[in-house]
């Protein structure tokens, strides 16, 4: 059969309510009057999709669908006896072509695009009472301000490559593609993700503008029976580039107060290469290696703090052997080394699991023993240093950073599994441990 349609839906519906309070002596930072605070959120994501393929022959096919996306990020948020609302709603009505096509043996063409129509609105209300005003409601009012937003907009991504075919095994590919690349959920709210805790401030911007990309990419395939070789170098060009750290200053009744929040830059220029090898010593034992990394320069005309460069390195690698009479056994190390970011560095960190597992009973039960991070050595670090103008009194001064954060710490577990059923075709999963996790890159403290 050389014709294929495939047709795809998915609904998810989520609801979350939390609720925030403190008590706290006079001497902390605590806010007049405290209270609880009450965040109900409602979300909704819908995708529509069908797809249709046609092999003409076996040098010649295209694919030709369209994709429906529908999503709402809804909270209501209670603070100091006012409510405030962030409807934040995203509709992507897309279709796309590729078209593959095989000059001779070695050379294959693949081109198509992908237009999109995009309608992004974010909605704020809520007003804050004279009597009940402070840093956290000043906050979230001057997120009110801008609203409402609305982003409607429609793009053309166009992706062009050429492959050349050494063999059966080796492939090189260049190629060449416009990319977008959205603002996640959990960078969307205006609200602080604590209303208790004026000590650390931080909150996101429902106002982010999508990254657009030009990508120029050239990639390496080598596959047989004893290794894999998979790599790639690429050349990237990014408009409204997301800024995961943005450190401003507000000053609010002649204090001052750091926030945390999420911006676009103009733009950055950068340099990329991953690479992922599996080598097979034998039937039993299998060496995985992976690794990443990036070297950038970012430019903004208003943001002194998006201006410079940013580069690191990360890696990874996995040790798999099935012994006789113990099992199967799994060594994996990730980490990354020193990163360098605008404002300051980075510093290495690595992490270290063991994985062993045995099955017993026919492989109707198996038990797996893990131990994540057996060094506790993964910790999250950022060294920064700022010069700051207090917008009040005009008084320069420079902030010099040393945050650390370690949110998981070594944990051991035993899992124990049996079968009930039949289990003579049953797979079991090839890997103990994640596959390939990159090093942790949560960027908070």
């Amino acid at each position: 059969n050389n014709q294929l349609i495939k047709a795809f839906l998915s609904f998810s519906h989520e609801t979350d309510d939390v609720s925030e309070y403190v008590i706290q002596n006079e001497i902390y930072n605590s806010l007049e009057p405290q209270n609880s605070t009450e965040a109900f959120e409602d979300n909704n994501n819908l995708t529509v999709s069908i797809d249709y393929k046609n092999k003409f022959k076996d040098d010649f096919d295209f694919e030709i669908g369209s994709k429906t996306t529908i999503r709402n990020f809804k909270t209501d948020l209670s603070y100091l006896n006012t409510k405030y609302t962030n409807d934040y709603s995203e509709n992507i009505y897309a279709a796309y072509l590729d078209i593959n096509y095989d000059f001779s043996q070695p050379i294959g063409l693949k081109f198509g695009f992908r237009s999109e129509q995009v309608n992004t609105i974010a909605k704020l209300s809520g007003i804050s009472s004279s009597d009940s005003s402070n840093i956290i409601t000043s906050i979230i009012d001057s997120a009110i301000v801008q609203s409402p937003y609305n982003n409607l907009y429609f793009r053309i991504y166009p992706n062009f490559s050429i492959f050349y075919r050494m063999n059966t095994n080796q492939t090189f590919q260049l190629g060449y593609s416009k990319k977008v690349n959205r603002p996640e959920r959990g960078t969307l709210s205006p609200f602080p993700e604590s209303t208790q805790d004026i000590s650390r401030l931080r909150n996101g911007n429902p106002y982010l503008e999508p990254e657009h990309s030009d990508l120029i990419e050239l990639n390496f395939s080598s596959n047989s029976k004893k290794i894999n070789i998979n790599s790639s170098l690429s050349i990237k060009n990014t408009e409204n580039v997301i800024m995961w750290w943005d450190r401003d200053y507000i000053t609010y009744n002649f204090k001052d107060y750091e926030i945390i929040t999420v911006e676009n830059a103009n733009n950055s220029k950068s340099i990329n290469f991953s690479a992922n090898i599996i080598y097979r010593l034998s039937s039993t034992a299998s060496i995985t290696s992976w690794g990443y990394g990036w070297s950038s320069k970012i430019s903004d005309k208003g943001e002194a703090d998006f201006n410079g460069n940013s580069r690191g390195i990360g890696y990874g690698n996995r040790i798999s052997i099935k012994f006789p009479f113990l099992g199967r056994l799994e060594l994996s190390t990730i980490g990354r080394t020193k990163m360098e970011i605008t404002t300051g560095t980075i510093p290495s960190n690595f992490k270290t699991n063991l994985g062993i597992q045995k099955s017993f009973l026919n492989r109707k039960m198996s038990a797996t023993f893990k131990i994540t991070d057996i060094f506790n050595s993964q910790k999250f670090i950022i060294k920064t240093r700022n010069d700051i103008i207090n917008s009040e009194t005009g008084e320069e001064y420079q902030q010099i950073l040393h945050a650390e954060r370690q949110i998981d710490k070594r944990f051991i577990s035993l899992n124990i599994n049996y079968n009930f059923g039949k289990n003579k075709n049953k797979k079991w999963n090839k890997n103990i441990l994640p596959k390939n996790p990159k090093a942790d890159m949560d960027m908070d403290y």
